[in-house]
């Protein structure tokens, strides 16, 4: 489940248009992809730092939000009751408002920049080569990003 988070992050997918360079994907362009590593160094970088064990906490942190905006219907309940709980359910933990929505998925592309340990102008200058992108959800990412630091 993470690596399908990663990659659907502006992170990942920045540099998958650095990679592609107009050709098709193709595994071999897969396989070279820089995919982040968790390692407990990045996870103690975040706010949870004092917690036993960073890694665990950081790969929670990114399913449960992932989750939320993945799991709309009942056939998603089991997966929310693993990690939720036995009373999660999509009503509970699915989020259909647009305007959360895009602050979850903010979240998310900030905690991935993150672990790829970027800088603040590093991440600037990824979203800068989103032009379609709205302006607002370009800060949002980079507000959510801040609250890390």
């Amino acid at each position: 489940m993470l690596i399908s988070i990663i990659f659907a992050s502006f992170t990942m997918d920045y540099f998958a248009r650095l990679f592609l360079q107009g050709s098709n994907l193709s595994m071999y362009l897969m396989e070279n992809l820089p995919i982040a590593i968790l390692t407990n160094e990045t996870a103690n970088s975040f706010s949870f730092q004092n917690s036993r064990n960073n890694i665990a906490n950081l790969e929670h942190i990114l399913k449960s939000t992932a989750l939320k905006l993945v799991c709309l219907s009942s056939q998603f309940n089991s997966l929310l009751q693993e990690v939720f709980g036995p009373q999660a359910n999509y009503k509970t933990h699915g989020v259909t408002d647009p305007v959360q929505r895009q602050i979850l998925k903010n979240q998310i592309d900030a905690m991935v920049a993150k672990i790829y340990g970027l800088e603040e102008a590093e991440l600037k200058h990824i979203l800068s080569t989103f032009p379609l992108v709205e302006e607002e959800i370009k800060e949002g990412v980079l507000e959510e990003w801040r609250k890390l630091m």
